[in-house]
């Protein structure tokens, strides 16, 4: 079977103890079957050990966890269960993490989350020249989903070379860029919703560097530093993002967030919030000039690691829009850390990142809140 394997893949190691936030801190593990099976042959007292810390989420097996960390986390943030019984020990998501895959039954791919600070270091290292790399190969884990239409499967792997395409050679600012997706997002859904999910009728990718349909360049509010409005952003941050339970599970995340509270609805709070908005993005601009090629190059990434979802989901808008969402808060914490420290380095930034993903890319009652919010924006890009 072809495999394409995103190009740093085989870059990644792990920072072990050195990692500012471990893989294990603020999840939901779940133990797979198999090896709960391998526990099964452990000696009776390391059973009870093991399955004394299991807990059923959803009606899945999962680790019981201790004030948001493992029960099998060492004092020095390594696991008890490699270190002692190897990782063939640890559960599976665990041994992969943060390699993620995805079989298709017609090819599979191969990326890393950056979830993960340390895969967010090499995004940010590899953005200018990541692509995927194909090989032909035997794939060792199973398909994932039921959708077995390989003209669709291929049309979704076009699209997504267009729509890279465009983000790549686009001559417009990205908050312009987002609103042409975001319109062509619409126009193709509705195109599925009324004809049936094919391309071949549909609106053509090609379409997006020029049409009748996507005239350049696009008119947005010049107000407006990100295409989605303060009101939006506070939406997505306070119905979606945040929770007060954040403070243990994910401080960072949560530290980042009140940074934007207090800019905004404390004592700093401005009148014009657009205006400071746009202010934050200047700001930002001025000791990260690249950083729109940067948001570029991680709405492509995305592209490459979820653009395929839509195969099992159909839903092309949320994809495309969920995208946007991401970068436009990424932005907003880069802004509002280096205002706060007046620093972004690159380790800062893949922080943010990982942090800012672990949650809102993973979680999909989050997401589903952020999208809402961001709904108005669809009647106002008619």
């Amino acid at each position: 079977m072809k495999l394409h394997r995103i190009s740093f893949y085989d870059n990644f190691t792990c920072a072990t103890d050195q990692c500012p936030d471990t893989c294990c801190a603020g999840w939901n593990i779940p133990v797979d079957q198999e090896t709960m099976q391998k526990w099964q042959t452990y000696p009776l007292s390391l059973r009870l050990g093991l399955f004394s810390h299991l807990c059923k989420k959803e009606g899945i097996p999962c680790i019981r966890m201790t004030h948001t960390h493992c029960p099998f986390q060492d004092a020095d943030m390594l696991c008890s269960l490699e270190r002692h019984h190897g990782e063939d020990a640890m559960p599976h998501i665990c041994r992969i993490y943060p390699r993620k895959r995805k079989n298709y039954g017609i090819c599979a791919e191969e990326t890393l989350e950056l979830s993960c600070p340390k895969a967010a270091e090499l995004f940010l290292e590899h953005r200018h020249d990541f692509h995927y790399v194909s090989l032909d190969t035997e794939i060792s884990y199973p398909v994932s989903g039921t959708n077995q239409d390989a003209t669709f499967f291929e049309d979704l792997l076009f699209c997504r070379e267009e729509l890279i395409s465009f983000l790549q050679t686009a001559d417009m600012d990205f908050p312009a860029i987002c609103a042409v997706l975001i319109r062509y997002a619409k126009k193709q859904q509705e195109f599925w919703i009324s004809h049936g999910f094919s391309f071949a009728d549909g609106i053509q990718p090609q379409s997006l560097h020029h049409s009748d349909d996507f005239p350049h360049p696009v008119q947005i509010n010049p107000a407006d530093a990100f295409l989605i409005s303060g009101d939006i952003l506070s939406r997505m941050i306070s119905e979606g993002l945040y929770h007060e339970k954040m403070r243990t599970k994910s401080p960072f995340l949560y530290e980042l967030c009140h940074l934007y509270f207090d800019e905004f609805s404390g004592s700093k709070k401005t009148p014009d919030v657009s205006q400071h908005l746009m202010f934050l993005h200047n700001d930002l601009q001025n000791v990260l000039p690249d950083v729109e090629d940067l948001l570029r190059s991680y709405y492509i990434y995305y592209l490459d690691s979820c653009f395929l979802d839509i195969f099992e989901t159909y839903s092309f808008l949320k994809t495309i829009a969920s995208g946007i969402i991401h970068v436009s808060l990424i932005w907003l914490f880069f802004s509002l850390y280096h205002r706060k420290y007046h620093s972004l380095t690159g380790a800062e930034q893949a922080r943010i990142i990982a942090a800012y993903e672990k949650r809102a890319r993973h979680n999909d009652v989050v997401l589903n809140a952020m999208y809402e919010a961001l709904t108005p924006l669809f009647t106002n890009l008619q």
